[in-house]
């Protein structure tokens, strides 16, 4: 939130917060999280004002049988991990059964967020609609504007299997021949979601990214 950096710690499983100044602001431990949500794998979202942070309970989709739209549950803890207010589920991805498993549809529809002090800002990119919740979790209104599908081309497909491979295609030969392939064969959406990427700066106004292929 404006100044406020999350570090996350794989090996002790905490997060901590610093200031811009790279002071110590408090710790949290998604591994003791509070008893009144729901289980999960806990991830902290996004830091707000006075120590307290969004966090999601994430429960991965192993399988469907058809294309999906996930949900993940919200809430706000405070720096001591006690539950402040409970915002609920929202729309987190789509994903498809591919070979047995549900696979992320890429440049499909997917949850957008960030705080500033006061305020959390999500939406769902199936259209431009971006909720603003307060510290408390209420909802305080929803950004919406006209917006229009954009078709995802051939053409941009292949441009983005080329640019992706190019930074992350490192095998060489067959191996590299079956990596491009398992790229191609990935599921992919038909048109652009709404947006990609919310910032909101230290005086709470809110940019948005629009989504682009490459």
């Amino acid at each position: 939130a404006g100044d406020t950096i999350l570090v996350e710690s794989a090996q002790s499983k905490t997060t901590s917060a610093f200031s811009a100044t790279g002071m110590f602001l408090w710790r949290w431990s998604p591994s003791s999280p509070p008893v009144q949500l729901p289980p999960g794998i806990f991830f902290p979202m996004a830091p707000l004002g006075g120590g307290a942070t969004v966090i999601t309970s994430y429960m991965p989709v192993r399988s469907s049988t058809a294309r999906r739209t996930d949900s993940t549950f919200f809430a706000i803890v405070d720096r001591n991990s006690k539950t402040v207010a409970e915002i609920g589920k929202l729309p987190f991805q789509v994903s498809e059964p591919q070979n047995g498993a549900a696979t992320v549809v890429t440049f499909g529809p997917a949850g957008v967020f960030t705080a500033s002090a006061s305020r959390f800002f999500y939406g769902f990119g199936n259209e431009f609609s971006i909720r603003v919740y307060t510290v408390d979790g209420k909802l305080d209104r929803i950004i919406r504007r006209n917006w229009t599908t954009a078709p995802i081309s051939r053409v941009d497909l292949d441009a983005y299997m080329a640019e992706w491979a190019k930074r992350w295609i490192k095998s060489t030969g067959a191996a590299a021949h079956a990596d491009s392939e398992s790229l191609r064969n990935d599921v992919y959406a038909r048109t652009l979601p709404a947006f990609s990427q919310f910032i909101a700066d230290r005086t709470g106004r809110l940019w948005v990214r629009d989504v682009h292929t490459i």
